[in-house]
């Protein structure tokens, strides 16, 4: 009668490596393969790491033809703008695309392109504003000589604008008061600041009459 194989055993593994049995924590007896053990290893084992060494605190090197960080944002919002989730525009992804093109120099020697981790953080914005507003419109995306973006949204009396910063956005809303005064309003808001995000375009859609305190 053929030997049952055991339960643990690979049955793709040399003959040369035949599995030993090992006891158990009910006292039974359980067959393991050399090549068992190997995988039964913890997988975050450290053995010779040395901290110190030069080896781990070598520059990494880039991949050979790396992709183009405009190439890989203009993959990635091209499969946004073909989501029916987030329900982007062709016309706004489109402008988003031409934006991550721009190289330096695009408006002046002083114009540097727009950096892809500022393109990113804009289309979140607007994937989120989108998501949590029904009454979101999409914005004109313009970019900055600094290398960011500035979102706007304009209706009859009031101006939105976030423009994008290091560290957040920069929040500017302005109003024509009803005897021709042009009023400006300013706010800085960090990337998490969600709240007052909403509450600047809550102002802008109409929702609120007064400039909410951000």
């Amino acid at each position: 009668m053929a030997r049952q194989q055991g339960f643990l055993e690979d049955p793709f593994e040399a003959p040369n490596f035949r599995s030993r049995s090992q006891p158990t924590y009910s006292g039974e007896s359980v067959e393991y393969s050399q090549f068992s053990r190997l995988r039964a290893r913890p997988p975050f084992v450290t053995v010779g790491f040395d901290p110190a060494s030069s080896f781990y605190w070598q520059p990494l090197r880039p991949r050979e033809n790396p992709l183009s960080p405009a190439l890989i944002f203009a993959n990635v919002l091209h499969s946004l703008v073909l989501s029916e989730e987030f329900r982007l525009s062709r016309k706004l992804g489109q402008r988003l695309m031409e934006l991550s093109a721009l190289k330096s120099g695009w408006d002046g020697a002083n114009a540097i392109a727009p950096k892809p981790e500022a393109m990113a953080h804009t289309v979140g914005l607007i994937l989120f504003l989108q998501t949590a507003l029904p009454e979101f419109e999409e914005p004109f995306v313009v970019p900055t000589i600094s290398g960011f973006t500035q979102v706007e949204w304009h209706s009859g009396a009031r101006v939105l604008e976030f423009e994008a910063t290091t560290g957040g956005w920069s929040v500017v809303g302005s109003e024509t008061k009803s005897h021709g005064e042009r009023v400006y309003h300013e706010a800085d808001a960090t990337r998490s600041d969600v709240h007052k995000l909403l509450a600047a375009y809550r102002w802008f859609a109409g929702q609120e009459l007064l400039w909410p305190i951000i």
